[in-house]
């Protein structure tokens, strides 16, 4: 009698753990799926070179930043980066290679170009030796003057970036698939002041 009570009471156990181990397997395997849908749009297969921002007023100068971001995969040779601004409120003076650019002993040319009415368009190039590939970080630094006579009000001075890229290969082939960010230059009369963190201790 004592052994038919013990197997009775031990099925519906077992029968229990058993559905209550597929429950919990459902709820992994969903919740994993889950997450892999929510991180898939957050990975880029894009190559992308995106300009900064700097901010300063009226007679000083600002450097904006040429950023390369390469996805896994993707080798890069050359990038281009086309920067429209207006001339009369932005005056170039000089492109330097970044740390990325500096590593590898890329090549780096910039030139600018006048257009009609008050447009320039400086046209930066950065170009690794042959067989090689520029690495993703900071390509090129460049500094602008802003005119003295430039409002001081606060104003944003657009910086419209047009891109294109070539593949690391022998020989180069244009990169489909590259996308750029434009920068921007405000011009204020009371600009932050970065405190020196030694001075400041």
């Amino acid at each position: 009698m004592s052994g038919y009570r013990v197997t009775s009471v031990k099925k519906p156990v077992n029968r229990f753990v058993v559905v209550r181990s597929l429950a919990v397997i459902a709820f992994i395997a969903f919740a994993l799926v889950g997450r892999t849908a929510v991180a898939a749009p957050q990975q880029t297969s894009t190559v992308s070179l995106n300009l900064s921002s700097d901010i300063e007023g009226p007679g000083y100068e600002v450097t904006i930043t040429v950023n390369l971001r390469v996805p896994d995969g993707v080798g890069v040779g050359k990038a281009v980066s086309e920067i429209s601004y207006p001339g009369k409120i932005l005056e170039y003076i000089e492109a330097i290679r970044g740390l990325s650019a500096e590593a590898v002993g890329a090549d780096l040319t910039a030139s600018t170009e006048a257009l009609d009415g008050d447009t320039s368009i400086l046209t930066v190039s950065i170009t690794a030796n042959e067989g090689g590939s520029l690495p993703q970080g900071v390509l090129a630094d460049l500094r602008f003057m802003i005119s003295a006579e430039a409002p001081a009000d606060e104003t944003t001075i657009p910086l419209v970036n047009q891109v294109s890229a070539w593949s690391d290969q022998t020989p180069r082939t244009p990169i489909e698939s590259v996308s750029g960010e434009d920068g921007q230059v405000t011009i204020t009369a009371d600009p932050p002041i970065f405190a020196c963190f030694f001075y400041m201790h």
